[in-house]
């Protein structure tokens, strides 16, 4: 077996705090190297805050968020996990929304987004450039583009967000290109419903692209949004981890990526599409990490409950009903959305309840 630990790292980061933001995900960040998380994955835009919107614009703003990442580096570089989060990037005229891979106080490498969504809430099209198949700038002295990683442990990839809900995004080239895991940084807030689709959406990824999908979401509220955090672990179809949501913190799961390997040597389909890939496409480049990850010779494998099938699903009742699950939901997002307003604005003292007597 090839084991490795993975990490999802669920922050709440402020819009436009950058410093408290980086503080927050360094702090973090020595958490996973502490549990021996060998690659640990932020959420996406966590140095600057999400949605900065026209704010990006502004060239301090952009600027300090390089300073800070540089920093992230620096104060993490005694650390072996691989660590990506995301920041936003200037190269010339472009602004990009990126994930920064850093490992050992190096800025390994900056993958740019390349589904800019502009429906909903969403107006990042208006703002950053889109990443390409191929992309390669230099982002001062940094590379930046479509790169996939190779460790210790294995060969991942990174994206951002709506990469991984669009099935033509950039995941498909780069586990064709060798990505055993794909890392999606993402800033998706909450709304009802919304865990099942994510949960489905992401299974689904994950076995057309034999991969392991390791995805990180954004917690906290800033303006209007409220972002739920939490996350996913899938291999190949398989769930294997599911995060807590509305709170900071980390979630840890060991993945065989041997099991990765195998399965895509079972699946005709996949080597098949694989062959067509190579004969019409050139493969996406790939990036050395030198030195070690985190120590994997005391990992174990997690094995199903005693009494538990591996092949059937579990007996066990549902903790609640589908309408208790929904008021659940809908308390812990009001009370992460007033909480933060409140630590956030910075402006009051107190918080009144009014409460009525009547039938309201």
């Amino acid at each position: 077996m090839r084991l490795v630990k993975l990490g999802i790292v669920n922050v709440d980061a402020t819009v436009g705090a950058v410093r408290s933001n980086v503080d927050r995900c360094i702090s973090l960040a020595r958490r996973a190297a502490d549990e021996g998380v060998g690659l640990a994955v932020f959420p996406e835009q966590v140095v600057g805050g999400y949605a900065a919107e026209d704010l990006v614009q502004w060239h301090a703003f952009v600027e300090k968020q390089r300073g800070e990442l540089e920093r992230f580096a620096y104060e993490t570089r005694d650390l072996p996990t691989i660590l990506a989060l995301g920041v936003t990037t200037g190269v010339g005229g472009d602004l990009f929304n990126c994930a920064a891979v850093v490992h050992a106080g190096q800025i390994v490498a900056l993958v740019p987004k390349e589904k800019l969504p502009t429906y909903n809430v969403f107006y990042e099209a208006r703002t950053f450039s889109r990443g390409v198949p191929g992309l390669l700038l230099d982002a001062g002295g940094v590379p930046l583009g479509d790169f996939v990683f190779k460790a210790d442990f294995g060969t991942f990839a990174v994206e951002v967000c709506e990469d991984v809900w669009s099935p033509d995004g950039p995941m498909r080239r780069r586990c064709y290109s060798g990505a055993e895991i794909v890392c999606n940084l993402s800033a998706s807030p909450y709304r009802t419903g919304v865990v099942s689709t994510r949960r489905e959406m992401l299974a689904t990824r994950a076995a057309d692209n034999q991969t392991t999908i390791v995805y990180a979401n954004l917690v906290g509220a800033n303006d209007g949004l409220i972002f739920d955090g939490g996350g996913y672990v899938n291999q190949n179809g398989r769930p294997m981890l599911e995060a807590s949501r509305f709170k900071e913190g980390l979630s840890t799961v060991v993945v065989d990526l041997d099991r990765t390997s195998r399965c895509r040597r079972e699946a005709s389909t996949w080597r098949s599409d694989l062959e067509q890939f190579r004969a019409t496409t050139d493969e996406v480049s790939a990036l050395e990490i030198n030195g070690k990850t985190a120590d994997r010779a005391g990992l174990a494998y997690p094995a199903p409950p005693m009494g538990t099938s591996f092949f059937l699903p579990s007996r066990e009742a549902p903790k609640a009903s589908a309408r208790q699950e929904l008021l659940d939901d809908l308390f812990d997002a009001l009370a992460l959305g007033v909480a933060d307003y409140y630590r956030k604005i910075g402006a009051f003292t107190s918080i009144g309840v009014a409460l009525s007597g009547g039938r309201d």
